[in-house]
C-alpha cells in the first residue's frame, strides 16, 4: 500500500514520465524494498507455521485459503489500475476516486455487520465462496460497460461481497481450527493476505503499463471471479461423507448425539 501511494503521488500530472522515472526515485526504492522484505518475512512465516498448522490439512479449509490467495492476488491488482482507469478512462478527478473507494468502504460495512450475520453456519464456506466470486465480477465488468455510475454501482456490489466474504472466511476457520491454535491460524491467514496483497500491487503497476488500466480491470476482476467460481464448483465437487484426517474436525459433527456412528459399510440416515 506504501508503494502505491507513493506512486501515486509521484508527478500526478505527468502520468507517462512518472511510470519512466518512478524506479530511479530514491525513496521509492527504499520504500519498494522494506515492502519487498515485508512480503519475504509474511512468507516465510506461512512456510514455518504451515509445518505445525492444520490449515492445509483439512480439506475444505485448504479449498478456501487457496482461493481466498488466489482472488485476493488479483483483486490488489485491480485496486492499482482503478486509479488510472477513474482518470485516463473514465476522464474523472480525483473526487469521483474517492467516492468510489467511500462506495466499496460503506458496502464492505453492510457486508460484513448486516449480511454476514443472516448466514448459517453450514453455509459459510459456500457463501464465502459465491462472495469472493461476486467480488471479482464486480471489479471487471466496469471495463465493459464505460459509465462511472455503473463503475459506482459495481463498487457497492464489490464492496459488500468483500465485507461478506472476509467475514466467512474467518468464521470458517474459526470453526474449524481448535481453539488453542486460533492465534496461529489467523496469523497464517492475515500472512496470506499479506503476501497476495504485496505481490498484486507490484504486478498491478506491470499489467497497467503493459495493457491499460481498462485491461487491467477486465483480465485481473475476471481471473478474480474464475478463482471463486472454480473455488465453488470444487466445493459442489466435495464428498459430502468425507471426515477429515487431520487434527481439525468439521464445525459440526453430522452424527452428534448418535450413539452408534455408521461403519464403513452402513447407510447414513
Amino acid at each position: 500500500m506504501q508503494v502505491v501511494c507513493l506512486a501515486g503521488s509521484a508527478e500526478p500530472a505527468y502520468p507517462g514520465r512518472m511510470r519512466a522515472s518512478l524506479f530511479r526515485d530514491r525513496d521509492f526504492r527504499l520504500v519498494a524494498g522494506s515492502v519487498g522484505l515485508s512480503a519475504l518475512g509474511d512468507w516465510v512465516a506461512i512456510v514455518a507455521l504451515g509445518r505445525r498448522l492444520p490449515l492445509f490439512r483439512d480439506r475444505l479449509l485448504a479449498l478456501v485459503m487457496t482461493v481466498a490467495f488466489a482472488s485476493l492476488l488479483f483483486m490488489s491488482a485491480v485496486w492499482v489500475g482503478e486509479l488510472f482507469f477513474v482518470e485516463d478512462v473514465l476522464d474523472r478527478g480525483n473526487v469521483a476516486y474517492g467516492s468510489m473507494l467511500s462506495i466499496w468502504t460503506m458496502g464492505m460495512a453492510l457486508g460484513a455487520m448486516l449480511l454476514s450475520r443472516r448466514v448459517a453456519a453450514a453455509a459459510v464456506a459456500a457463501v464465502g465462496l459465491v462472495a469472493a466470486a461476486t467480488q471479482g465480477l464486480a471489479l471487471a465488468l466496469p471495463a465493459l460497460w464505460l459509465s462511472f455510475a455503473f463503475f459506482l454501482a459495481c463498487s457497492f456490489m464489490g464492496g459488500v461481497a468483500h465485507g461478506l466474504k472476509n467475514v466467512m472466511f474467518r468464521s470458517l476457520i474459526h470453526f474449524r481450527v481448535p481453539d488453542r491454535l486460533h492465534g496461529r491460524a489467523f496469523a497464517a491467514y492475515n500472512g496470506i493476505r499479506n503476501t497476495a496483497e504485496l505481490g498484486a500491487f507490484a504486478a498491478g503497476g506491470v499489467l497497467v503499463a503493459a495493457i491499460g488500466a481498462r485491461g487491467t480491470l477486465a483480465y485481473a476482476g475476471g481471473l478474480s471471479a474464475l478463482a471463486g467460481l472454480a473455488g465453488v464448483v470444487a466445493l459442489l465437487r466435495m464428498n459430502r461423507g468425507w471426515a477429515p484426517t487431520g487434527p481439525v474436525g468439521p464445525a459440526i459433527d453430522p452424527f452428534e448425539g448418535s450413539a452408534d456412528p455408521p461403519g464403513p459399510g452402513q447407510p447414513v440416515e
